[in-house]
């Protein structure tokens, strides 16, 4: 009887161990899911406290995010970033006694094993993908995105422009030859007269000799005389696109914006350069370069080769649309009709000189308003985007005296677009992606400018995928284990997390 009783005993206590072996096995497997979630938890809790360490004066100045990866050095290293990332997983993976009093322990017993910045996304990467798509919804988040509509309008007076200009250019390039017989024909005919030969009228001046030589003068010479020209200027070595720089090794997460979306994105984009970068007339001396958006279009390292290059470029513009205007005004055409046979005189009346003078006339006054049409934006003034009688400044009798009219201040013109709007137009016909990279660069530039030597694009993260590996040591089931003496190992597991501002 005392047998039965020991083998019930013995059965009884190895049947009790299978049990609690079993209730072990469940509750350790139920908390082992609940570590991996809360490892999980502290894994983007730790991302975004990383991330929290943003630039500030990229982001007060520029409204852009980026984590600076060389960490105040100036020398970009991933392992900073880990360590840092270190110092956020451990005290939650690792509470103290303070935090988990109320619980009265720790159930999950989490173990931080490691944990590595497995790729990331720099500012600069892609051609600056990341900067563009930030500033894109930063600006759709503002009054601006409700102003697209505008913006398109923008766009296609840009694009009249350009048209406009380069028929311009068409019509002098076709017109080359046969204006410049005219104007020999005009210099005969003065000659003749002045030898007493010929018709007894003496020949009008022939204006566009003055026009011939301001063309071949440098424009920004002739034109920017009330506030001077910036003479600043930056080496290769201050330019992140121009140097040797950091790249990352991973892809910007989500997908670009379609055909409809990187139109609008691209015209919110430019309306972000306008508002936040200044040019000529704004006069602001604390920046590297006076004139940073004339840098965004042109590219050169200095004030006066971006400048001169807008002024030119201004010039096309401009010349354009004068041309359209007397090609379409009656009154000017009998002007410039008037004042051909004016000039020719003995040789009024020869087929095609006639025509062909009066048309270089109408090209040489197109040119001489457009050049005050520059100097008055140059001034501070405004003008119309497109001319009418009483917005057209140059009487073609004024056309041979436009050196002196030149060397007035225009700046008292206040209707129509002023000289930054005329660059708007400007940006609205190039790519933008050089437009992305020298904003940029000029982002860049003015931060280090501001005491911040440290700073660099190419050490910014905008995004970055996140891997740490963890084991949680057995509970429960280690109470059958020591029964049987056998060992209870300790799970291991991987979290990832990425962040991307």
């Amino acid at each position: 009887m005392k047998r039965a009783k020991a083998v019930i005993t013995v059965f009884m206590a190895l049947i009790s161990v299978l049990f609690m072996s079993l209730a072990g096995a469940l509750i350790d497997s139920a908390r082992m899911r609940g570590a991996m979630a809360q490892a999980a938890v502290i894994e983007e809790m730790g991302n975004y406290s990383i991330f929290g360490e943003f630039e500030n004066t990229l982001l007060e100045e520029y409204e852009v995010f980026g984590l600076d990866g060389g960490r105040g050095t100036g020398d970009f290293a991933v392992g900073r970033i880990e360590d840092a990332l270190r110092g956020y997983l451990l005290p939650n993976a690792s509470p103290s006694g303070e935090v988990t009093a109320g619980f009265g322990f720790d159930p999950w017993k989490l173990r931080l094993q490691g944990q590595e910045v497995t790729g990331y996304t720099l500012l600069t990467d892609n051609g600056g993908e990341a900067y563009y798509r930030q500033i894109v919804e930063y600006m759709q988040k503002t009054a601006a995105a409700q102003a697209v509509g505008k913006l398109y309008d923008t766009l296609e007076d840009a694009e009249r422009l350009e048209g406009a200009g380069e028929a311009f250019e068409e019509a002098e390039k076709s017109s080359g030859d046969a204006v410049s017989a005219a104007g020999e024909a005009a210099d005969e005919a003065a000659d003749l007269a002045a030898e007493g030969e010929g018709e007894a009228e003496v020949p009008a001046d022939n204006p566009l000799k003055q026009v011939s030589r301001l063309q071949r003068a440098d424009p920004l010479t002739l034109l920017a005389g009330k506030y001077g020209v910036p003479e600043n200027r930056v080496s290769a070595s201050e330019l992140c696109y121009h140097r040797f720089r950091n790249r990352g090794n991973m892809a910007l997460p989500g997908d670009g914006p379609g055909l409809l979306g990187r139109l609008s994105g691209d015209l919110l984009f430019r309306e972000y350069l306008m508002d936040h970068f200044p040019c000529y007339g704004d006069h602001d001396s604390s920046f590297p370069l006076t004139c940073e958006l004339e840098y965004i279009l042109h590219g050169a390292k200095s004030d006066r080769a971006n400048l001169r290059w807008a002024v030119i470029k201004l010039l096309f513009l401009r010349e354009g649309v004068n041309y359209a205007y007397l090609l379409g005004s009656p009154e000017k055409n009998g002007a410039a009709s008037l004042l051909a046979a004016a000039i020719l005189t003995v040789f009024d009346g020869v087929p095609g000189l006639h025509a062909a003078l009066m048309h270089g006339l109408l090209l040489g006054w197109a040119f001489g308003e457009s050049l005050l049409d520059v100097k008055t934006l140059l001034d501070g003034g405004r003008i119309p985007l497109d001319k009418t009688d009483e917005s057209f400044l140059l009487d073609l009798s004024s056309l041979g005296d436009l050196g002196s009219l030149l060397g007035q201040d225009l700046g008292g013109r206040s209707e129509g677009l002023d000289y930054r709007q005329h660059l708007r137009l400007i940006l609205y016909l190039q790519p933008v992606s050089a437009q992305i990279k020298r904003g940029l660069e000029l982002t860049e530039l003015n931060i280090r400018g501001k005491g911040e030597d440290s700073f660099r694009a190419d050490n910014c993260i905008a995004a970055a995928r996140t891997v740490s590996s963890w084991s949680v040591p057995p509970l429960f089931s280690g109470i059958s284990a020591a029964f049987t003496g056998s060992g209870a190992d300790a799970v291991s597991f991987e979290t990832s997390g990425t962040f991307m501002y």
